[in-house]
């Protein structure tokens, strides 16, 4: 019965006699540290007033007075309270603690975690579990007490298993209710664990509203799963799922699927996406990247569902490939090697007749040998092999029939090729490229390079054909050419002063000359188009033209002509101290075509420039058809503020007819594109415009979006409100809250 003025615990040997008895399995002594304690035999109690700091174990109390029931096994404490551990810390009014089981419950409480803050009126805990009631909570460590940024308002949340449930949880922002919710389900002690997700809601025009929620399972710490289900008041119910693995550097795995049911209208969607990438030992590289939709109408409907089966608006096709890469190098040669296996789903067109067809590249095998010339010093030889099997439908070839010169698609599976009209699709063909390169510098001024390759294209055809009316067709055809390249540049430079900065300005003016002697190829109509079918997507409406042979791709077409490119580059670079910025990129090429002595045919003039003036920067680039008269614009305008918070971009293409005829067909295209970036450390403004005239097929698409968003200075939470609209499709805005759980 003292008190201890130099701040240390007093151990009463009383005190540790009794506990003993009482068989409390204390580990550690139970510690005492106050300005006035009285213990009482009788009532087996012990009373402390003022200043009092009590451990127990891992449990430190203090608070302004205290009893300690020796025969109840029970702490209380009053006034001031607060309970601390290495897990969380509670100030309260009144807190009961039990000695024997370490079970507690107190009274008007703020309860602490290391992520997170509750605040009830009661607090209870037993065992591992705990209950808070008429509780707000709130993940903003920097936020007030009395007024968080953000909190979730409950009459009950129950903490088990490391997980706080939430019944009937309402959002409130600065104490203004959001959003409630029926149910919650947040993570306790990880960050990492199952759990719902935040909840969105959306309304479109075309659809109605929406909720979509999604569910949260990591199963490690390098893999998960998300499960979402979106529900829209127009009868369409969306469910999807997406799986995500990281082995190990350079080693992971992808896998979506979704599934959609329009009630009202009794249709289902479904698409699947999957994708790999695998580094082995000794460079060996595996790919895999597959892609479904069972119909291309539900990529148009649910422009959301993009950005997991399309990487960008204007693709074509959905690319199914698998590949198998090994590069080496030795001493003297690089090897490479790749197999690959490619699948082409047509999404542009929806024609029944097309709509069916697959375009397949299995397999498609490349192989490359360089030689190091730097044992041979200039020289450098190289050998490229490549074969391919094309499918594109089961017969080998497109079936068509000529009406008004028009080709019509024939769907008779019976049909037998017909030379005359229909066009092959189908077939193998080996490429071998072997090649001898020489290149020299002279002096400091000129660098040239001298190219000589030899190519030579082997094919075998698919469709079978009637014999008796088609004798000269044959199921394989043979070319080869040689062609010859030279290229020389020079690079002339000057360095100047102005301003205290210094400048570099380069010029490189090259030309580049391209000349195949000899062709030797069969008399077969595979070779026969008048197009190049570059890089071209099959469609119905390229079997219209009677004249047109729709082949493999560009290699097939060869063309016996000798071209000069010639290209002037010049760019101009600041130096402030040790900072070097590009303020200037310009480049114009010309290329022409040499048909024989005496005439010639100029390619499309392309010019290039990229201008950089304090954060303002124009890119523009144009391009001219000589033959076509078709004039090409594309330019992009952008502007950053030196704080990086005010962005513009602006960008505006088009194509249009220079020439007096006036019954010139051709597409004219144009579009243009606006966004802009208004932001403080808080909030922003963000919004586009774009607009497509023609795109992809006659594809018209004009739509606008603008993002609002808040943030506070303690990063706690983010609240963003999105609007789209595709003109004359659909309209939509989307309300996202994102808190810092």
């Amino acid at each position: 019965n003292s008190a201890d003025t130099n701040n240390k615990f007093l151990k009463s040997k009383i005190l540790k006699s009794q506990l003993q008895r009482l068989d409390l399995n204390l580990k550690k002594d139970l510690l005492i540290n106050s300005f006035n304690f009285k213990y009482k035999l009788k009532e087996k109690k012990i009373y402390t007033k003022g200043k009092t700091h009590i451990i127990i174990g891992d449990y430190q109390f203090k608070s302004v007075s205290s009893t300690i029931n020796l025969k109840n096994k029970e702490l209380i404490f009053k006034n001031g309270v607060k309970l601390t551990s290495h897990k969380f810390s509670v100030k309260c009014k009144i807190l009961y603690f039990q000695l024997k089981n370490k079970n507690w419950r107190c009274y008007n409480a703020d309860f602490k975690t290391e992520r997170h803050h509750f605040v009830g009126t009661k607090i209870f805990k037993k065992g591992v579990k705990y209950q808070i009631d008429d509780a707000s909570f709130t993940s903003c460590k920097t936020c007030p007490k009395s007024s968080p940024d953000w909190s979730m308002y409950s009459k009950k949340i129950l903490i088990k298993n490391g997980r706080s449930f939430i019944n009937v949880p309402t959002i409130k922002i600065k104490n203004v209710p959001i959003i409630a919710l029926p149910y919650l389900s947040i993570p306790f002690n990880t960050k990492r664990a199952s759990g719902l997700l935040i909840p969105k809601i959306s309304f479109s025009e075309r659809w109605g509203w929406s909720y979509s929620q999604s569910f949260f399972i990591p199963f490690n710490i390098n893999n998960d799963l998300s499960i979402n289900e979106t529900i829209y008041s127009k009868n369409i119910i969306k469910s999807g799922l997406e799986y995500r693995h990281i082995f190990e550097k350079n080693k992971y795995l992808n896998f979506y699927a979704s599934h959609l049911w329009n009630k009202d209208q009794d249709i289902n969607y479904a698409a699947l996406a999957y994708s790999h990438y695998f580094e082995y030992k000794k460079n060996w590289t595996q790919r895999l990247s597959l892609k479904f939709i069972s119909d291309s109408q539900y990529l148009q409907d649910f422009n959301n569902e993009r950005e997991y089966i399309l990487k960008e608006y204007g693709e074509a096709s959905l690319t199914n490939k698998i590949s198998l890469t090994k590069n080496f190098q030795k001493e003297s040669s690089i090897h490479h090697f790749n197999i690959e296996g490619v699948l082409y789903q047509n999404i542009l067109n929806t024609a029944d007749s097309f709509k069916k067809n697959l375009t397949h590249s299995l397999p498609n095998i490349q192989y490359s040998l360089l030689t190091n010339k730097n044992l041979l010093k200039y020289i450098s030889t190289n050998l490229n092999i490549n074969f391919n099997n094309f499918n594109t439908n089961n017969k080998g070839f497109i079936a068509g029939k000529l009406v008004d010169d028009q080709r019509l698609i024939d769907d008779d599976l019976s049909h037998l090729f017909d030379p005359s009209t229909d066009i092959i699709t189908s077939g193998k063909r080996l490429r071998i490229r072997p090649s001898i390169g020489l290149s020299f510098q002279p002096n400091n001024l000129i660098k040239t390079s001298l190219d000589l390759s030899y190519n030579q294209f082997l094919y075998s055809f698919n469709p079978k054909i009637n014999q008796t009316t088609d004798s000269d067709y044959k199921n394989s055809a043979h070319q080869s050419y040689v062609n010859l390249n030279y290229f020389i540049k020079s690079n002339l430079y000057k360095i100047f002063s102005y301003n205290k900065n210094k400048y570099k300005h380069n010029i490189e003016p090259s030309l580049e000359v391209s000349y195949i002697p000899i062709i030797l190829k069969s008399k077969h109509n595979f070779f026969k188009s008048k197009n190049k079918n570059a890089k071209k997507t099959l469609n119905d409406n390229s079997f219209k033209n009677s004249d047109e042979v729709i082949q493999f791709d560009y290699f097939d077409n060869i063309e016996k002509n000798n071209k000069i490119n010639f290209k002037l580059y010049s760019q101009l670079i600041k130096k402030n101290n040790s900072k070097y910025t590009k303020l200037l990129d310009f480049q114009i090429s010309q290329a022409y075509t040499i048909i024989d002595k005496n005439t010639y045919e100029a390619e499309n003039l392309l010019t290039e420039i990229n201008l950089t003036v304090n954060r303002l920067g124009v890119l523009s680039k144009t391009g001219y058809g000589h033959k076509s008269k078709l004039l090409s614009t594309s330019n992009h305008i952008y502007w950053l503020s030196k704080n990086k918070k005010y962005k513009i971009n602006l960008n505006y293409s088009n194509i249009f007819f220079t020439g007096t005829d006036k019954n010139a067909s051709y597409d004219k295209q144009e579009n243009l594109k606006l966004t802009s970036l208004l932001s403080t450390d808080n909030w922003g403004i963000e919004g586009s415009v774009d607009l497509f005239k023609k795109f992809n097929q006659d594809r018209q698409v004009q739509s606008w979006d603008y993002r609002v968003f808040y943030q506070p200075d303690n990063q706690c939470w983010k609240i963003g409100f999105q609007q789209k609209t595709k003109f004359e499709q659909d309209s939509s805005f989307h309300l996202n809250v994102k808190l810092n759980i």
